[in-house]
């Protein structure tokens, strides 16, 4: 996707006018009149550092992985290990279609199902002039423990109109503590200092 303008143009007009949502006031109803005006609310000089501001802390973290990271493509598996949790992209149907985009979804598009969510390649580069690089992954560590951990339980609701939703809750579940250090050290004795026998015959 060289622009844009060449991603928008693949939608329909009923999809773009929920992308033309979030940055116009007035829309236009012709499709072709409709893609430029988003582009341009992107693209005109001023507009990329102003649309960018008001994205969520997560959706900027998503973005800057994509242009700094990925080229330009955004690793959905790699986000969700890292922040414990999906790009917002926006509201899914009940069919797993985004409904309702989200403004990070302005600049994340795919040509086909199939593919990976790209960034057009024309706003790669501004882009990456917006986000400092993202810090690498790390694993948090403590020296004390928690009392109890957070178990995640996933439920299955209906909704009005019969719609199934996926709820997420927590559970606090008392953490047990135990000590292995010194079994190791004893096992690692009895490998160590006792080898097996060797049953070869010569």
């Amino acid at each position: 996707m060289p622009t844009l303008a060449s991603a928008l143009e693949r939608y329909r007009v009923k999809d773009l006018n929920a992308f033309g949502a979030l940055v116009l006031g007035d829309r236009p109803k012709r499709k072709a009149e409709l893609v430029e005006a988003i582009a341009v609310s992107i693209t005109a000089p001023g507009r990329l550092a102003t649309v960018v501001g008001q994205l969520t802390p997560d959706q900027a973290a998503a973005l800057a992985e994509a242009v700094h990271e990925g080229g330009g493509v955004h690793d959905p598996v790699r986000f969700r290990a890292r922040h414990a949790k999906d790009a917002d992209l926006g509201t899914r149907s009940r069919w797993g279609e985004i409904s309702k985009p989200s403004l990070l979804h302005l600049f994340l598009h795919r040509p086909y199902p199939a593919e990976s969510w790209r960034v057009p390649d024309e706003l790669v580069e501004p882009l990456r002039a917006e986000f400092p690089e993202p810090p690498a992954p790390g694993i948090r560590s403590g020296a004390d423990l928690p009392n109890d951990y957070p178990r995640p339980t996933t439920t299955t609701v209906i909704r009005e109109r019969g719609r199934p939703e996926r709820e997420v809750s927590h559970e606090p579940v008392p953490l047990s503590v135990r000590e292995t250090e010194g079994a190791a050290r004893h096992d690692l004795a009895a490998v160590v200092l006792h080898p097996k026998p060797d049953f070869s015959t010569g």
